[in-house]
């Protein structure tokens, strides 16, 4: 079975381990036909959805990873970041 968590976000709660308010943003992808609102689970919080695709925004805690890793129709959990594009040089 593979992991759902992305490994920066295993590590990134690793490392704020003694920080129990940390929480990161995310991306989830859900499987096809599961209930969006199924994922609002303790240490989790819906930000947005796309309206056309399975995906998720949220903020997480270490309990919503805990919860999301175990969750059912969860396909990933990844970090949500600025993706960047290296200029032509």
């Amino acid at each position: 079975m593979t992991d759902k968590i992305a490994p920066p976000l295993r590590e990134a709660f690793e490392t704020h381990q003694s920080a129990p308010d940390h929480v990161e943003r995310v991306i989830i992808t859900f499987a096809k036909g599961a209930d969006p609102a199924a994922l609002q689970a303790d240490g989790v919080s819906i930000v947005s959805r796309m309206e056309n695709l399975p995906i998720v925004i949220a903020t997480i805690d270490a309990r919503g990873l805990e919860a999301l890793s175990k969750g059912e129709g969860i396909e990933r959990v990844e970090p949500d970041g600025t993706m960047r594009i290296p200029e032509d040089e």
